[in-house]
């Protein structure tokens, strides 16, 4: 036998163990919501809880990066609100169990609006409390675990969450502590974002100066 086919046969005995092992230490979907949920408190405190309030910074990047102060508010059982600050000007969307409605002041709109079906459709996944991973075999949905990637210079578990209705969502989870990257903001901020981006796109130079600087 020539000598490296001997030597990759004896590569290939070392490695396989290897994968093999790395393979066994994967986690499963199942084991990262478990975690997920006992790191949230477990199912019976979440469910037990009728109301949470999110605040964090929503950062947009084009041309610059602009900082617009974030508020979520949820309540049960299928009603939430979601503002987005800058420069004394709030975006507002909100969904009360029945219809959505929106104040855009960024656009110059300063009442409220009714949402269209696609809006709201996208607003009513933000009324969840416990968040996707709750319960998910109740409501109908498949999850599927994506291994990890980079979530603002930190790894974490990637969650594929398909709906009942289809709707396709990522959950990231912190390896350390199985608790969600970036909450339950990631959806609805990117929303935002798509709108003041659609603004700097569409909007005079002087209307984006009064409206960002």
């Amino acid at each position: 036998m020539h000598f490296r086919s001997v030597i990759s046969l004896i590569l290939a005995a070392l490695i396989a163990p290897t994968i093999f092992a790395q393979d066994k230490t994967q986690p499963s979907a199942d084991e990262l919501i478990s975690k997920n949920i006992e790191a949230k408190g477990g199912a019976t405190a979440l469910h037990d809880l009728q109301s949470l309030r999110l605040t964090g910074k929503l950062l947009v990047q084009q041309g610059g990066q602009i900082e617009l102060a974030y508020l979520q508010i949820k309540k049960r059982p299928d009603e939430v609100r979601t503002e987005a600050s800058l420069q004394g000007m709030t975006q507002i969307q909100t969904y009360d169990g029945k219809e959505g409605w929106k104040v855009s002041p960024f656009f110059g709109r300063k009442d409220p609006e009714r949402m269209s079906a696609d809006d709201v459709k996208a607003l009513v996944e933000d009324t969840e409390i416990d968040g996707a991973l709750v319960d998910w075999k109740a409501k109908g949905s498949a999850v599927e675990y994506l291994g990890t990637e980079d979530v603002e210079g930190t790894l974490a578990h990637k969650l594929k969450v398909v709906r009942k209705n289809g709707d396709v969502s990522f959950v990231y989870l912190d390896p350390d502590h199985f608790r969600d990257r970036s909450g339950g903001l990631r959806k609805s901020g990117r929303r935002i974002r798509s709108d003041v981006n659609r603004l700097r796109t569409q909007g005079s130079a002087g209307q984006t100066k009064n409206y960002y600087r």
